[in-house]
């Protein structure tokens, strides 16, 4: 399975586009991503002002609306220059999933109430003409988790340490997640 993944984090210095190519189940340990493409593409200026804007100021809702499609038409457009840039027809591509922009996460006491991404994953999908999943973020609070880091999933599955690590039993690993708040993930046996 082809698969574009995509995000922009609270430095807002660009969009980032993976181009992936999946294979195997995570249930039966023979989960593979193979990195067919990756770039980074800034935000043009008039963008990103508008995202910084909406981190700093309270807006009528219809700036945020009018940011959600612009945001998404923008992602939409990220996605069809790396797939050009690489030579990968949009056809190839199975899903697309976009964590897209968080414009809000707010946590009281250690404890999340609410979060906000925009970047229309219903935009994306029809400007591609590709399934396109988002909104990982609020699923994950809806769920009870602090909506983030959402890497650890990924860790856990593709690089949490063997029974016996260096010749070790029971060695865990440590990953260092690096973005707009660094965090790391403990990864037992």
């Amino acid at each position: 399975m082809r698969v574009v993944g995509m995000m922009s984090g609270t430095s807002v210095d660009g969009i980032d586009v993976a181009v992936t190519e999946i294979q195997g189940t995570p249930s039966l340990a023979t989960l593979t991503i193979k990195q067919l493409a990756f770039a980074t593409l800034p935000w043009d200026e008039a963008n990103r002002r508008t995202i910084f804007t909406l981190f700093e100021q309270a807006l009528p809702a219809a700036a945020y609306c009018r940011a959600n499609f612009t945001l998404a038409e923008a992602f939409a457009s990220a996605i069809r220059q790396v797939l050009d840039q690489a030579n990968i027809p949009l056809s190839t591509i199975d899903l697309i999933g976009s964590h897209g922009q968080t414009i809000w996460h707010e946590v009281i006491g250690g404890q999340v109430h609410s979060t906000l991404q925009i970047g229309e994953p219903s935009v994306i999908a029809t400007r591609t003409g590709v399934t396109t999943v988002g909104n990982f973020r609020v699923a994950d609070v809806a769920a009870g988790g602090q909506g983030a880091p959402l890497v650890s999933t990924f860790d856990w599955y593709l690089l949490r340490p063997e029974q016996t690590l260096n010749g070790v039993s029971g060695g865990w690993r440590a990953v260092q997640n690096i973005g707009g708040i660094g965090n790391v993930t403990f990864l037992p046996p």
